[in-house]
């Protein structure tokens, strides 16, 4: 319950003041529900069912109590992985080099972390960064497989790069951490090292990239998103 309650943000008042009240906003409700059903399934529970079943306030109109109604349902376990588009290097090189526990309970930050390797493989081997997607497949009852959807592009390279959410830190000393330069190659592992070194500032809650077209087809602008 006490986990719940943390993930969704649906915080009860404490006593004496020793946590922040939960004040009730009705129109957060549904960013609420959607942390919590993205939690869920990030672990496996593909199937689960969370809805809002009563709101109900107290006759001083100062208390309101939300019943949520969660079915979580099987928790499924990755049973397999599979490749699909890679070209420039075959199926026996990428698996080896992905390694993961077969049977173990679904982890979307595991198969993130598989996706992200598949990723480096190119950017080290090669001169393309491809774009991987991840779909899962129905296997069993309750098991499943990650497919890992391989798009081989060309070399892509960074146009503009911007900072964004920086209402107190200059954007030279943002840049001055940053492994991501304009016209050298666009490369995850540059935004990964760019990631850690500004996270290890101390000076950010937290620390984003998006990636948007460019006038050139061949360019994409970076936006280094601080909060």
């Amino acid at each position: 319950r006490d986990e719940i309650i943390e993930i969704s943000g649906l915080r009860p008042e404490r006593l004496f003041g020793a946590v922040q009240r939960g004040y009730f906003v009705p129109h957060q409700l549904d960013e609420s529900l959607n942390k919590l059903r993205n939690y869920y399934r990030s672990r496996g529970n593909l199937d689960v069912l969370i809805g809002l079943d009563d709101i109900s306030i107290n006759p001083s109109l100062r208390d309101v109590t939300i019943t949520l109604e969660i079915r979580e349902g099987p928790r499924y376990r990755l049973q397999e992985i599979r490749l699909e588009g890679n070209q420039v290097f075959g199926d026996e090189l990428l698996m080896d080099a992905l390694v993961f526990e077969a049977g173990g309970f679904y982890s979307s930050e595991k198969v993130d972390g598989l996706r992200r390797t598949l990723g480096k493989i190119y950017q080290e081997r090669s001169d393309r960064i491809p774009q991987v997607g991840v779909q899962l497949l129905y296997t069993g009852e309750e098991d499943i497989a990650a497919v890992f959807e391989i798009n081989e592009q060309e070399h892509l390279f960074v146009d503009k790069v911007e900072i964004r959410g920086n209402t107190r830190t200059l954007d030279r000393v943002i840049r001055r951490h940053s492994k991501i330069v304009s016209g050298e190659p666009l490369s995850t592992l540059a935004m990964d090292e760019t990631l850690s070194r500004l996270r290890a500032t101390g000076h950010f809650d937290d620390v984003s990239f998006s990636v948007s077209e460019s006038a050139a087809p061949d360019r994409r602008n970076v936006q280094i998103n601080v909060k």
